[in-house]
């Protein structure tokens, strides 16, 4: 997958977005560190093969280019969510899926149709509500993981999702937005024309 925009508003740097350039510089202070970690534990472990790492498009990069744009593996957890979906969904014969995937920092869906996943317009693509410009695959955060909730089960005392739901329990609010994207990606499906 192959996606590319002009430019607007570009600083001219690494990215076509002021945003990205933004994103990168704080993204870039903690990459390089990981990158040297990651090669060394490798080579520990006997492995030679010079690493690849999957950027939020799910196509792949060298340790070089990820260095220098850590921007590109910002989603990049996520978009794998709805590729491996997609993976599954194609081994049980189920073309049309929502996925979902919960991590320990966000809960993330994305929609697969018979054509497959589909990539965010670049103009669309947004980190924390920030423009970015950056090819990624069309997956939403819900905005809260696992790491997030307070509370598996109900409470003590009782009165289900309502009343917990009305006393603000944090897994009651997890849930609530779970469902509501999960209702508005199937609106979207339905509004898609069929594949022919």
């Amino acid at each position: 997958m192959t996606t590319s925009a002009s430019p607007f508003r570009s600083s001219g740097s690494t990215s076509p977005s002021p945003n990205g350039d933004a994103i990168n510089g704080f993204v870039g202070l903690k990459v390089p560190n990981y990158l040297v970690r990651l090669g060394e534990r490798m080579r520990e472990g006997g492995m030679k093969a010079e690493p690849r790492l999957m950027r939020s498009n799910c196509g792949v990069a060298t340790e070089e280019f990820v260095a220098r744009y850590p921007a590109m593996l910002l989603l990049n957890g996520p978009a794998a969510g709805v590729i491996a979906g997609a993976h599954i969904g194609n081994a049980c014969g189920r073309p049309n899926l929502i996925t979902f995937d919960m991590g320990g920092t966000s809960a993330d869906i994305g929609s697969v149709t018979p054509r497959g996943t589909t990539e965010a317009t670049v103009r669309d693509t947004f980190i924390a509500g920030y423009p970015v410009l950056i090819p990624m695959i069309d997956v939403h955060s819900v905005g809260a993981g696992s790491g997030s909730m307070a509370y598996v089960d109900p409470p003590p005392g009782g009165g289900g999702f309502g009343r917990a739901q009305r006393r603000g329990a944090p897994w009651a609010r997890l849930l609530r937005a779970c469902r509501h994207r999960r209702d508005s990606h199937r609106r979207q499906l339905r509004a898609r024309p069929a594949a022919r």
